[in-house]
């Protein structure tokens, strides 16, 4: 019986990191924000990044060999160790980082569940840790064949075959994730046109923002920690300032949350903040959730209609002689052209 357990706790921890690891050095960008998201401090986060699916890739290699599997399994229980404390600590401060943990194809906020998680991976490597691999020869697939009595060929053909299906399944799921994308963006583009109700005014142009040129209005708003502030407040001397408007009910802005804090973090060529049409408690949970400073408020979107921008997540470029750059940038691929992100960071 304890051989079965066993088995099954070095297939599901392989597996786990394994996937883990694939998925974060295809997706070293959202890894990074991740990291960030969590209190990582910008300039450890890129190399993280880097170093983390390596070790998840090598703790899953390393279980699947009875040589190895002890030293494995050691590595699993340490990573989810670290892993569990800073789940816990980001909770005890009331905050809920999305998490692409263990592969998945779309952060999610982190929680209770969470940690229930972990605490079952973790028994399974406590588990290898103290018994071992299931023999003191062979590997997983010796191991998996011993204990269905079928020969170790009938048992690579089936891993393929399970591989080749999850290729396809995620491939399916990419493919009906864009599709779901491309409608959000079309229903967008029909409420700018005033074709849905509850858009914008008929009439308000896809393209928006001031034009080029035009000197940045001036206005007078509340923020977190520094009171009322100005446009002038907000700027500095030589550098550019962009304004990212949000809004609490736009999910693509709270996608976007995390990339902003490691702007904020990481980019010294231009100061950025966001304006936000929320209360003071609803902006104090989200500064503290993401980590964003710079927090201004508006209340019904005043500060926007002066830049005559009507839609959630946006951004204008004011120069430092306090005229407007161009159109205002709509979703995350223009913001981040907007702020030149490639040019700051390399």
């Amino acid at each position: 019986m304890m051989t079965i357990i066993t088995l099954f706790s070095v297939l599901c921890l392989a597996t786990v990191f394994a996937v883990a690891g694939v998925a974060k050095v295809f997706n070293r960008a959202t890894t990074r924000e991740t990291m960030t998201a969590f209190g990582v401090p910008a300039q450890f986060a890129g190399i993280l990044a880097t170093f983390l699916p390596l070790v998840e890739l090598v703790v899953a290699a390393s279980l699947l060999v009875a040589t190895t599997a002890r030293v494995g399994a050691y590595g699993a229980l340490a990573m989810l160790v670290a892993f569990t404390i800073a789940i816990a600590a980001n909770l005890a401060r009331g905050r809920t980082p999305g998490c692409p943990c263990f592969g998945q194809a779309q952060p999610s906020p982190i929680g209770w569940t969470t940690l229930v998680r972990n605490a079952v991976l973790l028994a399974m490597a406590a588990a290898i840790a103290w018994a071992g691999p299931p023999a003191r020869t062979g590997n997983a697939i010796t191991w998996t064949a011993e204990a269905l009595q079928l020969r170790p060929g009938v048992v690579i053909v089936a891993i393929i075959a399970l591989a080749f299906g999850a290729g396809w399944t995620f491939l399916l799921f990419e493919l009906f994730r864009q599709n779901g994308r491309l409608l959000v963006r079309l229903e967008r583009v029909e409420e700018l046109m005033g074709l849905t109700p509850g858009g914008p005014p008929t009439g308000v142009p896809l393209i928006q923002g001031l034009a080029p040129g035009t000197r940045a209005p001036s206005f007078e708003a509340l923020t977190l920690r520094a009171g009322a502030v100005r446009l002038e407040n907000l700027q500095r001397p030589g550098r550019p300032l962009v304004l990212l408007f949000a809004d609490p009910k736009c999910q693509s802005c709270a996608e976007l949350m995390p990339e902003v804090v490691r702007w904020q973090a990481s980019i010294t060529a231009l100061s950025l903040a966001v304006v936000s049409r929320e209360s003071a408690d609803e902006a104090q949970r989200t500064a503290e959730r993401y980590g964003l400073h710079d927090l201004i408020l508006q209340r019904d979107g005043e500060v926007a209609r002066l830049f005559e921008i009507y839609s959630t997540p946006a951004a204008v470029k004011i120069l430092p002689d306090g005229t407007v750059a161009g159109r205002a940038a709509l979703g995350r691929d223009e913001i981040a052209r907007l702020i030149g992100e490639d040019a700051w960071t390399s």
